[in-house]
């Protein structure tokens, strides 16, 4: 099936490596934003990426640069889950890079806003109150997490040898923060987009202390557009990602919680 994508959004399919200060490194491919329907022992991923086994799960974890996103679109790039292993674990970190965010806040009053969907660009998933989650990053580091599980009523602990993270109180993805995704075969997307402090507050669902009953996706004509070089004279704009998965296969995560 044809992916829809909006005309102001673009699919994500290329990361940087770390360079120094605010610039872009080195390009690579990124079909998949959490690398688990990647080749893990291919040699592009050496100094990007690390996969480790025989710790009873499988874990991915790399650190590289995104374009932050200042020409007016959205960046979606792909998470693919299936049904036949389940990522007990996502988390990802977005981290300002150098003095940028500060400057990008300081002289454009922008920052990041960040959703996960079911098409490139769409409506933000919602956690398990039916709340749709949308996270804004301005100048200092957001870290968030989601589950693959089989129910929310799985149990609070793992009853075998396998440690299944991201519970908090009784149900996976109990955090307000937090999304529970099934075990099925599907992509999902998650997003970043540029936008006005003003813009985060109508569309984050959380501002400080302040819950937004109705947060949502920016517009299109709420996204922040502007040159690279408008900021300090710089040739680009980047911000760090750090992300992990974590999964095993679907008959042994059925023996650790039924």
């Amino acid at each position: 099936m044809t992916v829809q994508v909006p005309s102001h959004v673009r699919l994500g399919t290329t990361s940087w490596d770390l360079a120094g200060n605010d610039g872009l490194g080195t390009p690579r491919d990124d079909p998949d934003f959490f690398g688990r329907g990647l080749s893990l022992t291919n040699s592009r991923f050496l100094g990007s990426g690390t996969f480790d086994s025989g710790i009873g799960f499988s874990r991915y974890q790399q650190k590289r640069k995104i374009e932050w996103p200042h020409k007016g679109f959205v960046w979606s790039y792909p998470i693919t889950v299936k049904n036949d292993s389940v990522n007990i674990m996502f988390k990802h970190s977005i981290v300002p890079a150098g003095g940028l965010s500060s400057a990008v806040y300081s002289q454009k009053d922008a920052g990041i806003v960040v959703w996960y969907s079911r098409t490139p660009g769409g409506e933000p998933l919602e956690n398990i109150g039916r709340q749709k989650l949308v996270f804004s990053m301005f100048t200092v580091e957001k870290i968030n997490r989601l589950y693959q599980r089989y129910s929310v009523n799985d149990p609070k602990n793992s009853k075998g040898d396998v440690p299944v993270p991201g519970y908090d109180g009784d149900v996976p993805g109990g955090n307000s923060t937090e999304l529970v995704l099934p075990i099925i075969n599907k992509t999902y997307y998650i997003n970043f987009a540029g936008v006005t402090a003003a813009t985060a507050t109508l569309c984050a669902t959380k501002t400080g202390n302040t819950i937004n009953p109705n947060p949502r996706a920016p517009r299109a004509d709420e996204l922040v557009k502007f040159d690279a070089s408008d900021i300090d004279g710089r040739p680009n704009l980047s911000f760090i990602c750090q992300s992990a998965t974590y999964w095993i296969d679907y008959d042994t995560y059925l023996r650790n919680v039924t």
